[in-house]
């Protein structure tokens, strides 16, 4: 709910209409580096689903089932969260208190809630929790996979 609230904050702010600068390969290496950066943040949850879903049924739900849920369910929760990123970072050439944010991530997510005073503040908090609870699970899963390497 909080990552709508940024986009309805920052929104406003996202430039959608400014050209990608340079030749045509430039461009194309430029969005497949964007690319194999947004794949790689995805895929780290990839060995949990072999790890959370060992207790399955294989006669109840097929691998098919399991493969579809995961793809959607990845695509639809990172494709948001990285077109998210992608508005706000569009927005550093017309935002001066952008620009001036800071050369992280954080601090431009804060200049995004600047306008809504403390519950924008708040928001920031809350942002910040979910992204460290959103890497217990691969931090878990990445353990169990260094396990599997070591076992001779």
């Amino acid at each position: 709910m909080v990552l709508f609230i940024l986009a309805g904050s920052a929104g406003p702010k996202f430039d959608v209409t400014t050209t990608s600068l340079g030749d045509g390969p430039t461009i194309a290496g430029n969005r497949l580096s964007f690319f194999s950066v947004c794949l790689s943040a995805a895929i780290t949850y990839a060995p949990g689903s072999a790890d959370f879903l060992v207790y399955c049924n294989p006669k109840l739900v097929s691998r098919y089932s399991v493969f579809a849920a995961t793809l959607i369910g990845l695509s639809v929760s990172f494709s948001f969260c990285f077109l998210l990123g992608v508005g706000l970072s569009s927005g550093l050439n017309n935002d001066p208190a952008w620009a001036s944010a800071g050369a992280g991530s954080g601090g431009l997510i804060v200049a995004g809630f600047d306008n809504l005073g403390t519950f924008g503040k708040f928001c920031s908090v809350i942002v910040a929790l979910g992204l460290i609870a959103n890497m217990v699970a691969p931090v878990y899963s990445s353990g169990i996979d260094f396990q599997i390497l070591g076992r001779y």
